[in-house]
């Protein structure tokens, strides 16, 4: 059981712009704020900066997506990062995530593709 060689389907190259933590979060966190990882007892296992694509990880030094952020937490098992990051004002990633998509199925009538 394989593939025959030469067959294999080469991957798209991602896009940046497309990233999903973008399109979550948009503009609505300005590039630059603090971001915490906080586990359930209220720790702070990670600090980080938002950028357009991503999170500055300040373990790493590196522009993460959310879910690696949350796996350089510790926390690689839980797979919900947006529930745990927030930004200094106590907000966490999901309720700016949430807002930002209310909003846009206001505007654009429920929010669907098209």
């Amino acid at each position: 059981p394989g593939s025959a060689v030469g067959t294999s389907v080469p991957r798209k190259a991602r896009d940046p712009s497309r990233h999903r933590f973008a399109i979550d979060i948009g503009d609505d966190v300005a590039d630059g704020a603090m971001l915490r990882y906080i586990d359930n007892d209220g720790v702070v296992l990670l600090v980080g900066q938002k950028r357009s694509a991503g999170i500055l990880c300040r373990c790493c030094s590196r522009i993460v997506t959310a879910l690696t952020f949350e796996a350089h937490a510790g926390r690689p098992e839980r797979k919900s990062p947006y529930d745990r990051v927030f930004l200094d004002n106590g907000t966490s990633l999901r309720a700016v995530a949430d807002a930002r998509q209310a909003r846009l199925a206001a505007r654009y009538g429920g929010g669907g593709a098209g």
